[in-house]
């Protein structure tokens, strides 16, 4: 990682989890040109410039950090990463690692330090979007996303970006209790960063929206809380969102409001995306008839007795 970016961090912690991945690809690569007959010095020269780049990170303090010179090195670790990342005959943990990896890659050095410019960063795009379709990988694959959608350089993936929601979205219609939650998270990630310059991301988010609504339920306050969050994301950067969100989403909270359970993560959530449909000044979704919605709950409640702790 880039040491300016994290001021009082030494190079070798920064480094650490790309050179791991990038050593044990050297090894291999070494290995592999050893077995089919190559000379000692071709063997060798698999790992030379990562020997270079693992000394060069064991010896810088945190003073000289600001001061070390990654960008000769970057191509090594791309050409490395990439490498491994296209291999589709390998053990499932080495095609784990290579995602990672790559998504790492991107999120810290994925704008003008990475040589062949946008190229290189649209060609491993290309890859992590064939494994976010792969359900062996995908998991990873969603991961990897969600740390490129985070990374302070607001890369563009536009080559992607689009394709991704539209599987992110599919995502939630899966049992996986993981892959649901991994994908709510990039989603929310990816509304926030891009959501307010790209017509494309919105209009995918919209599906992806009417499948979040279904998980707003106390059964599960947790991924209700990402479901919420996901929700009002996406009013904050477009919003049009707010009429897919009233017409889906807004009947499901409202009946989580009425829940006993409601407390925490998901009862913040339930605020910000209230807060949002007021702030998005929509003609569909009034300040007045929210109002009015919300109130109509606690008359219900006392009518019945008191029963809606949630309300």
């Amino acid at each position: 990682k880039r040491p300016s970016q994290h001021p009082g961090l030494g190079a070798t912690m920064l480094l650490r989890p790309v050179l791991v991945t990038l050593v044990a690809a050297a090894v291999a690569a070494g290995a592999a040109a050893a077995a089919a007959g190559a000379d000692e010095e071709a063997a060798a020269s698999a790992t030379e410039s990562v020997a270079d780049f693992w000394a060069a990170a064991a010896v810088a303090d945190d003073e000289a950090a600001a001061d070390f010179d990654y960008k000769p090195l970057v191509g090594a670790v791309h050409d490395a990463v990439y490498a491994k990342l296209a291999l589709t005959d390998v053990d499932q943990d080495v095609k784990q690692g290579a995602i990672a990896c790559a998504g790492t890659l991107l999120a810290v050095l994925g704008d003008d330090a990475l040589p062949g410019g946008d190229g290189a960063r649209n060609g491993v795009l290309a890859l992590l979007l064939e494994r976010l379709r792969n359900e062996i990988t995908r998991l990873t694959a969603v991961y990897a996303f969600g740390e490129i959608a985070v990374s302070p350089l607001k890369l563009d993936i536009d080559a992607v970006l689009a394709d991704v929601a539209k599987e992110l979205g599919s995502f939630l219609r899966q049992a996986n209790r993981q892959l649901r939650q991994a994908a709510l998270d990039t989603l929310t990630a990816l509304a926030r960063v891009y959501g307010k310059s790209h017509k494309a991301l919105n209009k995918e988010l919209k599906p992806a929206l009417a499948e979040a609504a279904t998980l707003i339920t106390d059964a599960d306050l947790h991924m209700a809380h990402l479901a919420l969050r996901l929700c009002a994301a996406a009013v904050d950067v477009h919003s049009k969102s707010a009429d897919t969100v009233h017409d889906k989403a807004l009947a499901p909270t409202l009946a989580l409001l009425q829940s006993s359970l409601l407390q925490g993560a998901a009862l913040h959530s339930t605020t910000e995306l209230f807060r949002a449909l007021v702030a998005a000044h929509n003609k569909h979704v009034s300040y007045d008839a929210l109002l009015d919605r919300l109130t109509a709950l606690v008359r219900t409640s006392a009518a019945g007795g008191g029963g809606g702790g949630g309300a």
